[in-house]
């Protein structure tokens, strides 16, 4: 898959498109600060690093990259995984909603 830049607009396409509520889990706060990665010209903020389920103490080589976003009120962290999004755009996700 060819790296794509993911703005707060797609973000926010894809959480309605999927019907994910976008409060804030911890405080219920609506409003979420997105690292924009695209500013700093690299493709993703963040990872999650991945162990394996057959051995859950080892960690693997694979890595999540991930979108990172602030709640505003609070500060608690969410992240998504970006390919997911990405790969909901590449199947016309963002022509369907907009």
């Amino acid at each position: 898959m060819t790296w794509r830049v993911i703005t707060s607009k797609d973000v926010t396409k894809f959480l309605k498109a999927k019907k994910i509520d976008p409060t804030c889990s911890k405080c219920g706060f609506p409003k979420w600060s997105m690292e924009n990665y695209s500013d700093t010209n690299k493709p993703y903020s963040s990872a999650i690093l991945a162990f394996s389920n057959e051995a859950p103490d080892i960690l693997t080589n694979r890595a999540f990259p991930t979108i990172t976003m602030s709640c505003n009120n609070c500060g608690n962290i969410w992240q998504i995984r970006s390919s997911i999004i990405e790969e909901w755009l590449a199947a016309d996700g963002g022509a369907q909603n907009g």
